[in-house]
This record gives structure tokens, C-alpha cells and sequence, in this order.
């Protein structure tokens, strides 16, 4: 194929993707710019003033009641006075009602924007008191958080560690950005306007490819890849460590569905030495729960991503024994049996939405 036909190929694929985005697009502008729906929220309890405040969005039923909650606790527990923001469904009330507790803020919004709408709307709540503000903490319910990821969370949101701002991972893959299922900002970045300024002018969109690129990437521009500290990276590994079967697959079907060239070369063996090899190049090339997330939460203590069995990358029973090694318990584990059977898999989604959401993850 010539570059002329391929040029033209990718203009009609681009368009296509356009056109099918445009009555969703178009119905959340109305919603947005007409109706001002973004703005509307109740709020249950008092805001207090504090230097530490943590922001946790949630969409019930994306996850585990149990997740939820151990997270808000360990938030409080670190010292945080907590923000938690419902995105409305037919579960928010229930949840509410479970959620609300004294010295913490329970919000309920319509789900314009998803998480990252979610923090805008907060953000805007605190910013009156912003340079009061030492510690930052924004996440959302997209990862699975067992009893043993305490330890790696606490240490995350830890306050008397200094740093413009602290990650779980850093993704290296194509635009190098700090995810945002949780991220800490410390003083240096919370004293500088661009900061602020970003989640004012932020538009809710609900394309998940926008809200990576408009969200997660120019936030981590803002704050500067190379200031981000991430709690798991490749000097987290030691050479004993080896990859599972299924860990192994998870990997291999990143590559293959991001880089095929780049599998063929890779010789995936079974010594120890090859899989430290390829643990260190995933850690520094690769998106890293997307690539090795089953390793990183049996190996590393890290929360597991949600996502893999409905990408395609793992399959439900691995997810749930993953669960299981978190020390979740079986009623919990059913529950999550639950979700996972209710979302719609990679394989049987829209052509269109697996190569929108393959070129995000990347």
C-alpha cells in the first residue's frame, strides 16, 4: 500500500470516529454549556478547612462497596480530611448513606465528565482555601483495593513526604503521564497557579481517549513527568522475581496489541534472568498495570486495574484470584464476580472503541 492510500485511509478512519462521537459530544455540550448540569451537586456534612484533603470519585457498582470504603478510611487514617464524590446512579443513595460519616464531605453529582469531573468539582469547592492546602490527593474507584495494599497506599499519600507530586506508576508509554487513579500533590505544586488555572478552564468531557489526553497527560505537563515520584517502579524488582503464567500472557498480549514488531524480537523465555529483563523494560516502556498488573499486585503490594478482564488482557478468574491474594474476602470476591459478568468485554465491544481505547492506554 502506498503512503498516499494510507494517508487516505487514516483520514476516513478519523472522520468516521468523528462522526459516531458526535451525538454523545453534543448531548454533554448541551448539558454543559446550556444547562450548567456540571455544576449541580448535594453535599452532606461540612467542609473543613485543612491542609490535607483527599478527593475520592466514585461511580457505584464500578467496584466493590468494600474498596471504596477501606480506601476513604485509609485517606482519614493518613491524616486527610475527605472529599467523596458520588457520580450519580441508581446506587449513589445507598452508598451515600453508607459512605456518610462525621468530619467528611459526601457529595452527589450527575456523572457529567466522569472521575475527572468529578475532581473538578471539588477542586473548585477547596480552591478558596487553597494556600492553606499542603497535601493533594485525587482518586478514583478504577482499581480493586484489598487489605494488603494498605502499606502501599499509606505510603503514597504519606504527608510528610516532600514532592511536587506522587504516583503509583509512571506509564512510559508514548506520552510518559502519572495515571490518575491516584495521585498526591505536594506544596510545590500546589502553590502555582497553572495548577489551579488547569482545573478551572477543564472541560467534563466523557470520550475516555479525551479525558486521558486532555486530563491525565497535560495535568502531568503541568506538574512535569520528571517530578513525578512513583511508589512502584523498575528498582521495585529484584532478580528472583519471576512472571506467572497468566502474568506472563498479560504481557504478552500488551505487546502484541501495542508493539508487534517489538514482540517478535523479544525472546520470552522462562529463566529468572529473562523475566527480570523483560519486568525492567515493561517498568520503563510500557503503561504498567495495562502491561504487568497481575505481577505488580501479587509482587509489589500495588491495587489491581479493573479493566483487564473486560480489555481482554487477563481473563475473570485470574482477576478474581488476584482479588483473593489481596486478601479481599469471598463475599467480597462474589461481589466483584458480579461487576466482572456485567461489563461488556473487549472482544464484543464496537470495532471502533477498541482502537480509541488501545491508542489511550498506550
Amino acid at each position: 500500500m502506498n503512503m498516499s492510500n494510507t494517508i487516505f485511509l487514516k483520514v476516513i478512519f478519523y472522520l468516521t470516529i468523528i462522526i459516531i462521537a458526535l451525538p454523545k459530544g453534543f448531548k454533554n455540550w448541551i448539558k454543559i454549556r446550556i444547562l450548567k448540569n456540571h455544576r449541580k451537586y448535594s453535599s452532606y456534612g461540612n467542609l473543613k478547612i485543612s491542609k490535607n484533603i483527599a478527593v475520592l470519585v466514585t461511580y457505584p457498582g464500578t467496584t466493590t462497596f468494600g474498596s471504596v470504603d477501606r480506601l476513604a478510611n485509609w485517606f482519614e487514617e493518613g491524616g486527610y480530611f475527605l472529599i467523596l464524590v458520588i457520580n450519580e446512579n441508581s446506587l449513589a443513595e445507598i452508598w451515600k448513606s453508607k459512605l456518610t460519616k462525621n468530619q467528611r464531605l459526601v457529595i452527589i453529582r450527575p456523572n457529567i465528565g466522569g472521575d475527572f469531573g468529578g475532581y473538578k468539582l471539588a477542586l473548585k469547592i477547596i480552591s478558596p482555601f487553597r494556600r492553606s492546602i499542603e497535601n493533594l490527593v485525587i482518586s478514583n474507584d478504577s482499581m480493586l483495593y484489598g487489605p494488603s495494599n494498605k502499606k502501599s497506599i499509606m505510603k503514597l499519600i504519606d504527608t510528610s513526604s516532600i514532592g511536587a507530586c506522587t504516583s503509583l506508576f509512571l506509564n512510559m508509554q508514548t506520552t510518559i503521564h502519572g495515571p490518575s487513579m491516584i495521585l498526591k500533590f505536594g506544596k510545590e505544586t500546589l502553590e502555582r497557579n497553572e495548577f489551579w488555572n488547569f482545573w478551572k478552564k477543564y472541560y467534563p468531557y466523557t470520550s475516555k481517549r479525551k479525558i486521558v489526553y486532555k486530563g491525565e497527560h497535560q495535568l502531568t505537563k503541568i506538574v512535569g513527568w520528571q517530578n513525578i515520584n512513583p511508589v512502584f517502579s523498575s528498582q521495585s524488582i529484584r532478580q528472583s522475581m519471576k512472571l506467572t503464567k497468566s502474568e506472563m500472557i498479560q504481557l504478552v498480549k500488551w505487546i502484541s496489541r501495542t508493539d508487534r514488531e517489538l514482540l517478535t524480537s523479544l525472546n520470552l523465555v522462562g529463566s529468572e534472568q529473562d523475566h527480570w529483563f523483560l519486568l525492567n523494560f515493561a517498568f520503563e516502556n510500557f503503561h504498567i498495570s495495562n502491561s504487568i498488573g497481575l505481577f505488580a499486585s501479587r509482587s509489589l503490594g500495588a491495587p489491581l486495574k479493573l479493566d483487564l478482564a473486560r480489555e481482554g488482557l487477563t481473563t475473570k478468574d485470574n482477576l478474581l484470584n488476584a482479588a483473593r491474594k489481596l486478601k479481599v474476602n469471598e463475599k467480597e470476591v462474589d461481589e466483584l464476580r458480579l461487576i466482572l459478568d456485567s461489563k461488556t468485554s473487549y472482544l464484543s465491544r464496537n470495532f471502533y472503541e477498541q482502537i480509541l481505547d488501545r491508542k489511550v492506554t498506550m
